[in-house]
């Protein structure tokens, strides 16, 4: 009778639906969670038909399911179904046969569960791998290589005939709102090379990147409204710059840097030239992430199996380190055993088996330390000691930092 109850209890607990389905396609029994489903408790649900519990519309879809389970077969299926209450549901179904002593089938036991929210999920899934795979062929058009600075590169060649300018940049947005030269063509100064950062909100990119939009001066050297420091204004002098255009590289809706041309002349810009600029930096922007993404991934891959391999370490250092003192509290306890051993001799066993279970207790310490450690769990509190204090006294350190 015990088991009985817990059993009951058990199937109540399930979320997913567990019910029991006769050879006239009615109900004999439901777990609770019809009644969660449903919005009537399971009692109303027992002795009425499927079709009237699960709506038209389910039951059309399930019937080729319910007459093979009906017929002895165990069948599996997933499904994306409209209720009777209107809602829509991404199910998984198991329909088991109980077949009797005679070898008759007398019904089938329904296990249905929710799954809508794992389906999204591996939709979302699809549909970001799909968007990587379109990125990796943008990021193939423009530089066949998955490496930043030769993206970055190809990025900044290809805009420069576009539009016919003196130079064009590309430009890496930095976590403190700085803009980091990550490729230049055309004419820029020694200086002004990969690498160069520009503080937040100067130039025209900076101002581009802050108002998340496409900004262009006819004369960066006599535009109030564009902040210079005097070390950028003497480089823009220098390279004979005047007309600059600067779009952000926005992807998913993140700016991750900016793209400019620099031209000699003092000019003005179309609207279809800005245009197609932006248009531009939204596919390199694609290309760019998809470096990073790459990047980001290789860099968590490589960590994990970094962090693996540390455990595994750790685990076979402590496992050897656990045998030795086991092996002499096995030693100690023969020892202890054997008929006619000597007073002293147990005196030393038993010291030999103290000893050793502190080790191992010091070692349990150091795996359940890790432990803590890994879970975000230790706290560690910060004190200063005098050394004068430890005067004579043993000092203990933990055997798995010391390794």
């Amino acid at each position: 009778m015990q088991s009985n109850s817990v059993l009951a209890t058990i199937v109540e607990a399930v979320p997913a639906l567990l019910g029991y389905v006769d050879t006239d396609e009615c109900y004999r029994f439901n777990n609770a969670a019809y009644e969660q489903w449903f919005g009537r408790p399971a009692s109303e649900v027992a002795g009425r038909h499927i079709r009237e519990v699960l709506g038209d519309a389910v039951y059309a879809a399930i019937t080729p399911h319910v007459r093979a389970a009906l017929a002895g077969r165990r069948v599996s299926f997933d499904s994306t179904m409209t209720y009777r209450d209107g809602k829509t549901r991404h199910v998984r179904a198991t329909y088991v046969p109980d077949v009797g002593a005679d070898g008759r089938v007398q019904g089938f036991v329904a296990h249905v569960d929710d799954i809508t929210d794992l389906k999204r999920a591996e939709e979302e899934r699809e549909q970001l791998r799909r968007h990587t795979d379109e990125f990796a062929r943008v990021a193939r058009r423009l530089t066949q290589s998955l490496d930043m600075a030769q993206v970055a590169e190809q990025i900044a060649a290809s805009i420069l005939p576009l539009f016919r300018a003196q130079s064009s940049i590309v430009r890496l947005l930095e976590p403190d709102g700085s803009l980091t030269c990550a490729a230049v063509a055309g004419k820029w100064l020694e200086n002004f090379k990969p690498g160069y950062r520009l503080p937040p909100g100067v130039g025209l990119v900076g101002r581009a990147v802050a108002e998340r939009r496409a900004l262009w001066s006819p004369d960066i050297l006599r535009d109030p409204s564009v902040a210079l420091t005097a070390e950028f204004r003497r480089g823009l002098a220098a390279a004979g710059h005047h007309a600059v255009l600067a779009v952000p590289l926005q992807a998913e809706g993140e700016i991750i840097g900016a793209v400019s041309t620099a031209h000699r002349e003092i000019r003005t810009f179309s609207q279809a030239e800005i245009d197609l600029l932006q248009a531009f930096a939204d596919q390199a922007a694609l290309a760019m992430r998809t470096v990073q993404m790459f990047a980001r991934e290789q860099a968590a891959r490589a960590e994990a199996e970094a962090a693996n391999r540390a455990k595994d370490e750790f685990l076979a250092l402590l496992a050897h380190e656990l045998r030795n003192p086991l092996a002499a509290i096995v030693t100690a306890a023969a020892l202890l055993r054997r008929p006619g051993t000597p007073a002293d001799g147990v005196e030393r066993s038993a010291a030999i088996v103290d000893r050793q279970a502190r080790t191992l207790g010091r070692l349990l310490d150091d795996l359940l330390d890790v432990s803590r450690i890994t879970r975000g769990r230790i706290e560690l509190r910060n004190e200063t000691v005098s050394l004068a204090d430890f005067r004579g006294r043993p000092v203990l350190v933990n055997v798995w930092s010391s390794w």
